[in-house]
């Protein structure tokens, strides 16, 4: 599962036209309840892997708690 920052969608008419998503994580286990902190990183829980992760802006990951 990947996690996505800066969406952005453009309507048509009520219709969406255009999306520009930027992936900055992937190979998640089922991110929850993601918190963007003041540096841009987020922090997410990982349901599967029972664990705390922070990604940071440039996609690299670090676990916080298992």
């Amino acid at each position: 599962m990947a996690f996505a920052i800066g969406c952005r969608i453009v309507r048509n008419q009520g219709k969406i036209s255009a999306m520009d998503i930027t992936i900055v994580a992937d190979d998640l286990q089922f991110p929850e309840g993601p918190v963007v902190c003041d540096d841009g990183s987020v922090i997410l829980v990982e349901l599967r892997r029972q664990q705390i992760t922070r990604i940071r802006k440039d996609g690299s990951s670090h676990v916080r708690r298992t």
